[in-house]
């Protein structure tokens, strides 16, 4: 009988380690699958922060890009205007009529500023807005500044990278001009690294973000 009691006590007690076991493989894998979802969570975070940096930075290049161009066509527009004044030699008093029957373009009402500017020279301050306004209209406007994004899709392309890359993403998966909205599309990508399954059997934690170019006052651009 002394036997018999001895056998159902080792019996017991390894009932209760493998009872102990178990629980610490469970307690194991918990912990393993928290620390997976904690890193997606990190993960998506950072994923995010480089998209929402990339697309600042894509933004800021694409105004930057029309910017440029729109300052190079307005001063040469005034150095033509000027050159043409002097070749016809007009008169003071002439050339208001002259600005008014040449310049077609958008709102005439900065047309005194500039007669002013070709009558006193460089010392003259024109406002840049106000003069884009006076030489094109809206719709010439939008060509424009379209025209010189579009162009210049690498230099933004190769911005958006940078600051991607900077805030943590492995890659930009699509840099894009949205031209309807006049707008920056952004999607980044940061690999996830996973402890309970395989990181080859998921695909790269991506989180996008969009971002308005910065448009002339009073002047809404649209690539229709």
């Amino acid at each position: 009988m002394t036997k018999l009691r001895s056998y159902l006590k080792n019996e017991q007690g390894n009932s209760m380690l493998l009872i102990m076991v178990g629980l610490l493989v469970v307690s194991i894998f918990i912990s393993f699958a928290f620390f997976d979802f904690f890193n997606v969570f990190i993960s998506k975070r950072v994923s995010q922060t480089s998209a929402d940096s990339a697309v600042l930075a894509a933004s800021r290049e694409a105004r930057k890009s029309y910017d440029e161009v729109i300052k190079d066509k307005l001063e040469n527009r005034l150095e033509d205007i000027k050159q043409n004044v002097a070749n016809e030699e007009l008169e003071d008093a002439d050339i208001g009529g002259w600005l008014e029957s040449e310049i077609e373009g958008g709102d005439d009402s900065y047309r005194s500023e500039v007669e002013k500017w070709i009558k006193e020279g460089d010392g003259v301050d024109l406002d840049a807005n106000k003069l884009l306004l006076y030489f094109y209209n809206e719709e010439e406007i939008s060509e424009i500044a379209c025209e010189a994004v579009r162009g210049n899709m690498s230099e933004i392309e190769d911005a958006a990278n940078r600051y991607a890359k900077k805030n943590g993403a492995d890659r930009n998966v699509r840099v894009e001009f949205e031209e309807e909205t006049f707008s920056i599309y952004v999607q980044s990508e940061r690999k996830g690294s996973y402890v309970t399954v395989e990181d080859s059997q998921f695909e790269g934690i991506k989180a996008d973000a969009a971002a308005g170019i910065g448009t002339p006052v009073g002047i809404d651009i649209s690539c229709k």
